[in-house]
């Protein structure tokens, strides 16, 4: 049966719209999967609660090359409405397109 064992972290930088993340999977007899990711939001209008988030992120080992890895997204939240959108490249596989709908009660 196979074992995950994962463990990530992020920080807030203080007084600011900047986290950084990251994050480790390794799972049984296979290697060790890195990620590491960012986040800047942009138009913090609290009256609102409007945020135009914009991310970056980089799994490594990636599939065939170095910028397979790299991904990127970005997202649009008013109150306790998201909508995020992602690109991430599978190397050979081709691209992918993510798109999410979040409603927070």
């Amino acid at each position: 049966m196979p074992f995950n064992f994962k463990i990530g972290t992020s920080y807030r930088m203080l007084d600011s719209n900047l986290i950084f993340s990251m994050d480790a999977d390794n799972f049984t007899g296979n290697t060790s999967i890195f990620s590491l990711g960012t986040e800047y939001r942009f138009i913090p209008i609290s009256k609102w609660d409007i945020q135009l988030p914009l991310r970056i992120g980089y799994k490594a080992p990636s599939i065939n090359s170095a910028a397979s890895g790299l991904s990127t997204g970005f997202g649009f939240k008013v109150r306790n409405y998201l909508i995020d959108y992602a690109h991430v490249p599978y190397g050979e596989l081709g691209d992918t397109q993510r798109v999410s709908f979040t409603l927070k009660f």
